[in-house]
């Protein structure tokens, strides 16, 4: 039994949006490259200088041409994504993603105002997702390494990242990984980045309400770990084994990593049993049919549900999960923060950004 293969997944899929090789422009046909492309960029580039720069600096005239270096090559390969560039709008968003990047010191900055150009391509029929995007766009530069490590990590976190895995010891290590990469300095000690993320509105501060716990985030994403599973010594077991017999997944229980003599199905959440493949025993993997899917169903419902159980299983996994030193310092301080709020659409497309630029393989945004 096997899962799509991938390391990670949010909670939802992103679109990619595809035009034609030809674009109708003013009853004239314009065909996009990288060249007609980065003419355009050179363009806004030079009316950026004259406006904001003295056409001396030649250090904001190299971040620009940094930037484009990197972000149009991307562009390109997206099947037909250059006519973008036609769009009036996005050529006003591009040239704000310019002047940020002749004013950022920070070189990642050019992959972050890629991404989100990027995502912004993919969103141009989204008017909500535009604008949130813009907002982005408008404060990369302003934002504080400290800061923006917060946003991303809080970002990873609300939007419901999990591993793919069902074992559990490989996915707090997937997760440990994926912290890793995206804890590129340390997190902020003090309490200045929650008011400097609201001031630049990626996030909305709440006094009146509290953060959830890690732990009670956990619980929501990963309850197919958090499980008791079935005792083996248990009538339930052996009914489980007779149900799943008929359709050949007798061997798909697993043992249970956190409580002894208990079994499970490899899951990280009890609801994607649609995402489980068969393996058959030449190699070939096969979705499960509606039957199948059905029986699994029912094993769940087999599940222990003592309570003295549950606590057992619960505080070995956060026992397991501090040991991952990433995950324990992402616990550690998130646990300390002491205002409630919630994410705004600019904040959730440039912590996203982030982590895509940090973690290679991040999942799209919806």
């Amino acid at each position: 039994m096997t899962k799509r293969n991938q390391e990670i997944s949010s909670g939802a899929n992103s679109n990619n949006y595809q035009g034609e090789n030809l674009t109708i422009v003013h009853n004239h046909i314009t065909q996009f490259d990288e060249e007609k492309a980065k003419q355009i960029s050179e363009y806004s580039a030079k009316q950026i200088m004259e406006e904001y720069f003295s056409n001396a600096d030649e250090l904001a005239q190299k971040r620009m041409n940094d930037f484009e270096n990197r972000f149009i090559p991307k562009l390109a390969e997206i099947e037909n994504a250059l006519e973008i560039f036609n769009d009036p709008a996005f050529k006003l968003v591009y040239r704000k993603a310019q002047i940020q990047a002749a004013t950022t010191t920070r070189e990642s900055d050019y992959n972050i105002l890629s991404e989100l150009l990027i995502h912004r391509y993919k969103k141009q029929n989204n008017k909500a997702s535009c604008i949130g995007i813009n907002g982005a766009v408008d404060i990369v530069e302003q934002i504080s390494d400290e800061s923006l490590v917060a946003l991303t990590v809080i970002t990873t976190i609300l939007i419901g990242i999990c591993p793919i895995t069902g074992n559990i010891t490989e996915g707090l290590n997937v997760m440990n990984k994926l912290f890793e990469s995206l804890l590129i300095c340390d997190l902020p000690n003090n309490n200045d980045w929650l008011d400097q993320l609201d001031i630049l509105k990626a996030i909305r501060l709440n006094s009146f309400c509290r953060l959830k716990k890690l732990k009670e985030f956990y619980l929501q994403n990963l309850d197919g770990y958090f499980c008791v599973g079935i005792d083996k010594n248990s009538e339930n077991y052996q009914k489980a084994i007779n149900l799943l017999k008929p359709y050949g997944l007798e061997n798909i229980l697993i043992d249970h990593e956190l409580i002894d003599n208990h079994v499970r199905l490899p899951l990280t959440k009890t609801t994607e049993i649609d995402k489980l493949d068969k393996i058959q025993s030449n190699g070939t993997i096969l979705p499960l049919s509606q039957e199948e899917k059905e029986c699994l169903y029912k094993v769940i419902d087999f599940y222990d549900k003592v309570a003295d159980k549950k606590n057992i299983v619960l505080n070995k996994f956060y026992e397991k999960l501090d040991t991952f030193p990433a995950l324990k310092v992402i616990h550690d301080w998130w646990d300390k923060i002491p205002n409630g709020f919630s994410i705004t659409s600019i904040g959730r497309v440039l912590g996203h950004a982030n982590a895509q630029k940090c973690y290679t393989g991040f999942p799209p945004l919806d």
